[in-house]
């Protein structure tokens, strides 16, 4: 995999931070999708998980996999589904989205993946 080395001043670095926190997704990912029209089609992002949490009912325990098809799931690069995980929880601790009143954090399994529990 190619790599990318790019300086930018303290003020510029800032400001693409927040244009990437505004968009919920990674710096990279903001910066590649900003380029690249067609990047985020086969990345999972915090927007595409906020869409689908209406899917579950009040009381549902769920992981992030659990919000998608398994096609879905395995056309989503694996890079994106880990950084998309700690992004949402993330935005859970910090109530981000408003989300402490959506769903609850119900803790991790043994293989480290989150589960929620929707309000």
């Amino acid at each position: 995999m190619a790599q990318i080395t790019l300086r930018v001043s303290e003020s510029d670095y800032k400001k693409l931070q927040s244009l990437a926190d505004e968009s919920n997704l990674t710096l990279t990912d903001f910066l590649l999708s900003s380029a690249l029209p067609n990047y985020l089609g086969q990345k999972l992002t915090v927007n595409k998980v906020l869409e689908r949490l209406s899917t579950k009912s009040s009381g549902d325990v769920f992981s992030l996999k659990d919000l998608f098809t398994s096609d879905e799931w395995s056309n989503f690069t694996p890079g994106s589904r880990i950084s998309t995980g700690r992004i949402f929880y993330k935005s859970y601790t910090q109530n981000e989205f408003n989300l402490k009143n959506k769903v609850s954090f119900e803790g991790k399994n043994s293989a480290n993946l989150a589960f929620y529990k929707k309000l």
